[in-house]
């Protein structure tokens, strides 16, 4: 490799100075500014799992060897898997019927792996991401020394599991024919039967099923043996295979205490107390920790997701909801509400099968394309009987259950009935830096928090609009509560998005005086899942505590037995939805005061408001279910006055809510303006637009919901540029002078940038496709010869516990640091999503959305990064819109969008109207495609 060496676990990548290598350094600096590594000293350091971020072409580019493309085998050294000498043999074919054997010239530093033929060429390969997560787990196996025979059961259950995704990855015929299942799926069934307690461990029947297993047969090898063994072999109903039931050591006792304890229960009270709560019996848990916990937390019991009917306002009773998992922004709750929702669903795994991509992309989020493929069959199954739940298979998690007051006000605060004063009394303190003032808006705000706390309330919902300097108003009351309420020094805890976390951290160096606060970030591992009172101690004599929902989540059992003064939740929408994992992990927190921010208190349904006042001030809005009726229900009707029922909700929450908008209160931001770009499409752009347009003529009378919805996207990439919409374009060998003649949107671009560099001002260029994003990178920086970064936040999730840690936010704010700094004209380009938290970019007063986000609400969002306190400068808003040459009498997509956005964004004036509402929706642009075909 020309520029690359592996070192440990990381690639270094040592780039020569010069212009000729800046495609070189572009291409890395994309994955540094987004946390996939560090650049120092022209060197750039990226874990070795991060290679698979990189694209063909830029594999290519950077002299990266090409992908493996034969076949791995997983043999043994031919002992049996439960002896202590047992070891795994990969061996290396050209064909599957292994021929053409390759030689592994060594144990090396995988990824990248050299291979000998049979002729002595060394061939240099980089492994798949598949084949290098197996292959790395087997040299660790390797290595280590004889444990048990239930663990080498347990490893091969996992190599399996990493191996699935690539076809390229076969098994020896002894390891093929064994099945592993982990004791942690095993049921209890637990019945009377001849007033005798009958308890019957078993695998469940979706187990069974998939393994072709008879039913019982584990159960009856249990009941046949004396004592429980660690590794039970149970035969299959179809072929040769061996299923291997492992018994992990922290089950062995539970089930001897089966065989041992209620095998010879009688007593008909004892029984019926066992099988009205076999929780008390059977919970590994050797003491009750609950009574450390806030009174909203009922026990330590098992976590499984619930899905309330009335959390939807669809006419469907039951509506699946999913987790997805993001690195920036935790868990979010994802419905998929109806048809359409589940064809573009569907549509995302379609394209992701297509560019053999092991992940999808759903509206901003990734998920792993089997996961995505198992929500999927479920939906369908859901949305064929929507009166019906379908059961979901959940193993639980110990967490800590408190009263979520769905159905019922299981519990609630007093002292709800606090009158708004006509004036709030501001209280100051000395500790802001010279020259730091609070804004009225923001010293009427820390008012409101310090009369809150005087008349003895308990939280509240601060929802200003984004930009109005929420952080700084609340480390101001923190700082006086610290002064004149916390005389028992205890901590302030504030959760966080992970990628906001060192933002907090920056805002308390620049506005407070040194050593007024002293935080901590806690992030990841830095706490502990199970139990410890030393680091529960440690925690309290914290002072600021900045961690992020997922930490909490994960650290619950120390996290929330801490008594803090004051809690605050920043984004408080990552609460939104009842039974989350998060959300009532953030529940069970304790404190004197909470305070929940976010600058979009609605985003889907008024139940996300709901939700995060029963944060704040449980009971003040009643229980989930009534609230629904109350105010939900009345969204499925048409007719229904949406600023009256925003504003009867607003009267209800009373003192308790905050909201202002910047139009209220900032007279003194500069203008804003809104300039519209027009602009026909280059002829090979309009070809392929309406190449894809009249493709609807052959489909449109058999086609489905996926196949419109596939050609809505591919008219919306050809808007951007056609090598957008085109899959197998590899964008780094096609020229510069191609790229801006195929594209009308670019050619308008570049001519307001031309505008921009002769006023020597910044821009931010919003764009939401990857390639474009690309394309754009690579255009300007040869026409302006700047290198302008890529901040996406886009995560590929690594099937690897080793990699943790990587503080991502501080790379993306490293990058907009360095945007800021540079003296004049310069150019930053932002995934409308990544921007949605988070990242303030005053120094730019020139915003061009080269990709709209479907949702004005969050669109405006992103122009919020530029428009917001801090921007001295008049700020400009572009939008570049293709249009159709004259030869066609119908709207483009980037016209239709427009309209449909400008119409949409109409609704949002309303008081707290549903910002998800407002979204542009796949079925929108239906019309316009029947409209079209031409």
């Amino acid at each position: 490799m020309k520029y690359c060496e592996l070192s440990g676990t990381s690639l270094v990548f040592s780039i020569p100075q010069g212009e000729e290598y800046n495609d070189y350094k572009t291409i890395l600096s994309n994955l540094t500014d987004n946390g996939y590594g560090t650049y120092d000293e022209n060197k750039f350091v990226i874990p070795k799992e991060y290679i698979y971020q990189f694209s063909g072409g830029q594999r290519s580019l950077l002299d990266l060897p090409r992908e493996y493309p034969f076949y791995l085998k997983i043999d043994t050294n031919g002992q049996l898997i439960n002896q202590p000498d047992f070891q795994y043999v990969p061996l290396f074919f050209e064909t599957k019927s292994q021929q053409g054997v390759l030689r592994r010239k060594q144990v090396q530093n995988l990824p990248l792996i050299e291979l000998v033929s049979a002729n002595g060429e060394v061939l240099e390969f980089l492994l798949t991401e598949p084949q290098y997560m197996v292959l790395n787990e087997i040299d660790i196996l390797n290595s280590k020394t004889f444990v048990d025979s239930s663990h080498n059961y347990y490893c091969l259950a996992q190599i399996k599991e990493l191996a699935k995704s690539d076809s390229h990855i076969i098994f020896s015929e002894t390891l093929a024919n064994i099945n592993v299942l982990a004791m942690s799926q095993v049921q209890l069934h637990i019945n009377c039967e001849d007033d005798k307690l009958i308890v019957e461990p078993d695998i469940t029947d979706k187990q069974c099923e998939n393994n072709h297993i008879a039913k019982g047969d584990f159960s009856k090898q249990f009941h046949q043996r004396n004592s429980v063994i660690p590794v039970y072999t149970l035969p299959s109903q179809k072929g040769d295979v061996r299923h291997k039931i492992v018994i992990p050591e922290n089950s062995t006792q539970l089930l001897t205490e089966i065989k041992k304890t209620f095998s010879s229960v009688s007593d008909p009270d004892q029984i019926r107390e066992i099988i009205d709560n076999p929780q008390y019996f059977f919970d590994e848990e050797l003491f009750d920790l609950s009574e450390f916990y806030s009174d909203r937390v009922i026990e330590i019991g098992l976590y499984k997701p619930k899905f309330y009917a009335f959390i939807c306002p669809y006419k469907s009773e039951w509506i699946p909801g999913f987790i997805i998992e993001d690195k920036y922004n935790g868990n979010t709750n994802v419905i998929l509400k109806d048809e359409t929702d589940i064809a573009e669903f569907e549509n995302s795994i379609k394209l992701a099968t297509d560019n053999q991509s092991t992940e999808i992309d759903y509206k901003g989020y990734r998920l792993n394309i089997d996961d995505a493929r198992n929500i999927l069959a479920i939906a369908k199954k859901q949305n064929t009987n929507p009166k019906k739940k379908v059961e979901l298979d959940n193993n639980g998690k110990k967490v800590l259950i408190i009263e979520e007051n769905a159905e019922s006000l299981g519990y609630k605060v007093e002292n709800l009935n606090v009158d708004a004063p006509n004036f709030y009394e501001f209280h100051r303190i000395n500790t802001l830096n010279n020259g730091i003032n609070l804004k009225r808006h923001q010293q009427e705000g820390v008012a409101w928090l310090q009369y809150l706390v005087s008349v003895k309330d308990k939280g509240c919902l601060l929802a200003d609009d984004m930009g109005l300097g929420k952080t700084l108003q609340v480390l101001y009351f923190i700082q006086w509560y610290n002064q004149k309420h916390n005389n028992n020094h205890r901590p302030f805890l504030i959760v966080a998005p992970v990628s906001l976390l060192d933002n907090w951290e920056k805002e308390i160096t620049k506005f407070f005086k040194p050593n007024t606060f002293e935080p901590i970030i806690i992030h990841g591992d830095d706490v502990r899942k199970e139990y410890n009172e030393e680091e529960i101690e440690w925690l309290n004599r914290q002072n600021i505590i900045l961690t992020n929902y997922e930490t909490v989540r994960r650290g619950q059992f120390n996290i929330c037995a801490v008594d803090y003064a004051v809690v605050v939740l920043d984004e408080a929408q990552k609460i939104k939805t009842p039974g989350t994992y998060i959300t009532c992990a953030s529940k069970a927190l304790k404190a004197d005061f909470k305070i929940a921010m976010t600058g979009t208190p609605v985003e889907n349904t008024f139940l996300d408001l709901w939700c995060i006042m029963d944060f704040v001030i449980p009971g003040l809005l009643g229980n989930a279910k009534e609230f629904a009726n109350h105010y939900q229900l009345p969204l499925k009707q048409p007719d229904t006055d949406m600023v009256s029922l925003g504003q009867n909700l607003r009267d209800k929450m009373g003192v308790f809510f905050m909201r202002r908008c910047k139009k209220e209160v900032l007279r003194d931001l500069p203008q804003k303006s809104i300039i519209v770009r027009t602009i026909e499409m280059s002829p090979y752009q309009e070809k392929e637009y309406i190449k894809t347009i009249k493709s609807t003529q052959n489909t449109q009378k058999e086609s489905t919901s996926t196949t419109m919805l596939e050609i809505i996207f591919t008219l919306g990439e050809i808007s951007e540029s056609p090598y957008t919409a085109e899959k197998t374009a590899d964008i780094e060998s096609i020229s510069i002078n191609n790229l801006i003649d195929s594209s009308a949107k670019i050619q308008a671009t570049l001519g307001i940038l031309e505008e921009i560099i002769s006023l020597q001002e910044k821009v931010i260029i919003f764009c939401t496709y990857k390639k474009s994003q690309r394309i754009l990178q690579r255009i300007i920086s040869d026409r302006f010869e700047i290198n302008p970064k890529i901040i996406n936040g886009d995560t590929k999730v690594i099937s690897s516990s080793r990699i943790r840690n990587l503080n991502t936010n501080y790379s993306r704010q490293q990058a907009i640091d360095m945007f800021e700094k540079q003296d004049g004209f310069n150019v930053i380009i932002m995934s409308p999503i990544a921007a949605g938290m988070g990242l303030n970019v005053t120094a730019a007063n020139h915003v061009i959305h080269f990709g709209r986000h479907w949702n004005p609400a969050k669109e405006s969002q992103a122009t919020d990064r530029a428009y917001r306190i801090g921007q001295t400068k008049p700020v400009y808003v572009y939008y570049p819109i293709t249009t159709l040459s004259n030869t066609y009498n119908f709207k483009s997509f980037d016209q239709t969008l427009d309209d449909l956005l400008k119409m949409k964004m109409n609704l949002a004036d309303a008081t707290l109207f549903p910002t998800e509402q407002i979204e542009v929706h796949s079925e929108d642009f239906l019309e316009m495609i029947e409209k079209s075909v031409v």
